[in-house]
């Protein structure tokens, strides 16, 4: 086969003729060279293994309705075109080649490409696995595992159906140089506008974490009209004390722990009723521990004044004592429904005291500045400082220091040695 045919519409941009189709997931990994994150193509950019990852879970998820861009391919070859018979001059069968030496080369896309790729991968290696569960499960006669393989074995087989069967918009310009296929990259990139962790929050439900964000910040009494859903931090005379971004780390983490991958299985095994409820049961226990957010609930000071005395004015604060809540107090357990399995969040209450008991201990120590225990901890750059460090390993060093306190009893306790022990693991 030297070429695949497609129907396309012809449009003009400047001097260049480009040409608007589609085709399927399956054809276009057959019919495009795979990216390689460690061997760049010589006329684009190195693409990033992590980022063509997170777009495959998306396509995966997303089952019952997903969206990009149209890939941009170019090709140094004119296409040849045939008129379709009653059509107007627009449309037309255009063969795209196949060849080494006029293939067509990504201009737009590698993540997306490289994201299919990778997750046609990871189906045909979980299909194996599931087989292989499945037919173990007959030999020994385990019905729940039977029913949870061939649950797997079905879904993964219709990941196959969409693969073969949906279709990927293109538009494909015709006959330009390596020299402007360059030049056309660095246009691409120089002109689009990323988008920030905040409109992520504010906007993508595909996500169980911004989901539960946007009903706890609309339900929950020390939220509600107090998160900025603008900007990533709150800081100077902002009005509110937390950012929806702030929001959304503290619930990933009370969810799925400090520094912790939300992947596609997760967003499909939890629940946002569990999630919403642990939620909620975090931020009633934070409220009735600490003296400054009753204060803030019932407006007698600012959310300037909590940043300027307390450390419960720093986000980063926040998302430790949830990634401790999580690790001492959230249940995370597997439960069979009509033989499938999910995994169910709930709440141990006995736990639930003793951290309530450490919450209010932490209530009477948590004033700015900083006491020299606190600075001891290694986690605040300057006495001065109003929150400690964020980086992933001092927020994990920090949740592990909140949960020895906890299970101490005692606040500090064996500051030095606690923390020296954590930097070492």
């Amino acid at each position: 086969m030297s070429s695949i045919s497609i129907e396309a519409r012809v449009i003009k941009q400047g001097e260049n003729i480009s040409f608007v189709g589609s085709l399927s997931i399956t054809t276009l990994l057959d019919l495009l060279e795979i990216p390689d994150p460690n061997k760049p193509f010589e006329d684009n950019r190195r693409v990033k293994l992590k980022h063509a990852r997170e777009f495959g879970n998306y396509w995966e998820i997303q089952a019952n309705g997903w969206i990009c861009p149209p890939l941009m391919l170019d090709t140094e070859e004119r296409l040849v075109t045939r008129s379709i018979d009653g059509s107007s001059n627009a449309l037309c069968k255009v063969e795209l080649p196949v060849s080494e030496k006029f293939k067509l080369k990504i201009l737009d896309g590698q993540h997306r490409i490289l994201g299919w790729y990778l997750k046609n991968r990871d189906i045909l290696k979980r299909l194996d696995e599931a087989n292989k569960n499945y037919n173990k499960a007959v030999f020994i006669n385990d019905k729940n595992l039977k029913l949870r393989s061939k649950e797997e074995i079905e879904n993964l087989e219709y990941l196959q159906k969409r693969m073969n069967n949906e279709q990927v918009g293109l538009i494909i310009v015709s006959g330009i140089s390596r020299e402007i296929h360059r030049q056309f990259f660095v246009d691409i990139a120089k002109n689009a506008l990323g988008i920030n962790k905040t409109v992520q929050a504010k906007f993508d439900t595909s996500s169980i974490v911004n989901r539960v964000t946007g009903n706890i910040i609309e339900s929950h009494s020390l939220l509600v009209n107090r998160i900025d859903m603008e900007n990533t931090k709150c800081s100077g005379d902002n009005e509110n004390f937390l950012s929806v971004v702030n929001v959304s780390d503290i619930i990933r983490h009370l969810g799925f722990g400090i520094n912790r991958r939300v992947t596609a299985k997760k967003e499909r095994d939890y629940s946002d009723d569990d999630l919403f409820q642990v939620a909620i049961d975090f931020f009633n226990l934070m409220t009735g521990s600490f003296n400054v957010l009753t204060q803030i609930e019932d407006e007698s000071i600012t959310a300037k004044w909590l940043r300027e005395n307390s450390l419960l004015g720093s986000g980063t604060i926040w998302r430790c004592l949830a990634g401790a809540y999580h690790n001492f107090c959230v249940l995370d357990q597997s439960v069979d429904i009509d033989g499938i399995s999910k995994n169910k969040l709930s709440i141990d209450r006995s736990k639930n005291k003793v951290f309530t008991s450490f919450l209010e201990q932490l209530n009477n120590k948590s004033n700015l500045p900083i006491s020299e225990d606190w600075f001891a901890t290694g986690l605040f750059p300057k006495k001065t400082s109003t929150g400690p460090t964020s980086r992933s390993q001092d927020l994990l060093t920090m949740v592990r220091l909140f949960q020895s306190w906890v299970e101490s009893g005692e606040l500090f306790k064996a500051n030095k040695q606690i923390r020296d022990n954590l930097k070492s693991i």
